[in-house]
């Protein structure tokens, strides 16, 4: 039996009014399917399908795929990004097939100046204290530094670039008053001071392992230009900031360990507001199924 109207849960738009007309694959498809209206709004989808009659006034596209006639869906409204960072128009024939030749959606959109920009990534203290800004921190410990059943090991850490641990006049342009910038100085810094290695127990097999772990914090604000950022930042829900706990293992980790998917060997871990290095990672090990089970 036809449900004429579907509520269902949204993420990937933020705002959509459109009225839709189906595909189908064969004839019986296109008599079965029923032309609807779709409202997105309030992280929500709401499905509205209209009386058949609308199938006679309104067809779905014809075409060939593999020797074979198929029908592709028409899509008329406007939309509104996830992100609220673009707005756009649908204007007709939606093909999503798996063909890139013929796939095709009829739409236009344009990209709004207050999407997220990257703003700074730094490292921090097990404790939580900022250590120094780590633009590449996470590629270079991936390509200098090694572990194994012995312990750490890594290159001379006056090879990682200076340039890297300097405050930059795009990361000053957004500190506020109480960012650690104001007096940080990279003449004492030692990135290898943020690295500890953690020893535990896999909950699914018992095995030792050993992991090497740092906090990385990023921030996002929306805006294009410097100065709307400027304005942007003391706007409610225009400034992210996200901490997590980098953590890689010596070996893989997880009930997937051994077979053709393979276990975790690295996982950033979302820390709570508060936690320390030590206590992120105790709770990793408590809810070991939510973050070791890829």
């Amino acid at each position: 039996m036809d449900q004429f109207f579907q509520v269902q849960p949204e993420t990937g738009t933020w705002f959509e009014l459109s009225f839709n007309v189906p595909s189908a694959e064969d004839v019986q498809d296109l008599r079965m399917n029923r032309c609807y209206i779709t409202l997105c709004v309030f992280s929500r989808r709401f499905t509205l399908k209209l009386p058949r009659v609308f199938n006679k006034l309104f067809k779905p596209a014809p075409y060939q795929s593999y020797g074979f006639t198929e029908y592709a869906a028409r899509k008329y409204g406007v939309f509104c990004g996830s992100e609220i960072d673009c707005v756009g128009v649908y204007y007709g024939i939606q093909i999503w097939n798996g063909s890139s030749e013929q796939e095709k959606s009829s739409r236009v959109w344009l990209n709004l100046p207050i999407q997220f920009e990257h703003i700074r990534n730094d490292a921090y203290f097990l404790n939580g204290q900022f250590a120094f800004p780590a633009h590449h921190l996470r590629t270079w410990i991936q390509d200098h530094v090694i572990l194994d059943e012995t312990g750490i090991r890594w290159s001379d850490w006056l090879a990682y670039p200076k340039s890297d641990i300097r405050v930059t006049e795009h990361e000053r342009e957004f500190c506020i008053s109480n960012d650690p910038y104001d007096n940080y100085s990279d003449v004492q810094v030692r990135p290898d001071d943020v690295i500890a290695v953690f020893k535990f127990k896999d909950p699914c097999d018992q095995k030792s392992i050993m992991a090497m772990g740092y906090i990385d914090e990023r921030e996002w604000i929306r805006g294009k230009w410097p100065w709307l950022r400027a304005v942007l930042k003391y706007v409610p829900g225009c400034r992210f900031i996200r901490r997590q706990m980098e953590l890689t293992f010596n070996q893989e980790v997880g009930a997937r360990k051994g077979s053709w998917k393979g276990g975790t060997i690295a996982v950033g871990i979302d820390m709570l507001p508060g936690e320390t290095g030590n206590e992120c990672v105790m709770r990793l090990i408590s809810q070991s199924s939510k973050y070791l089970r890829f």
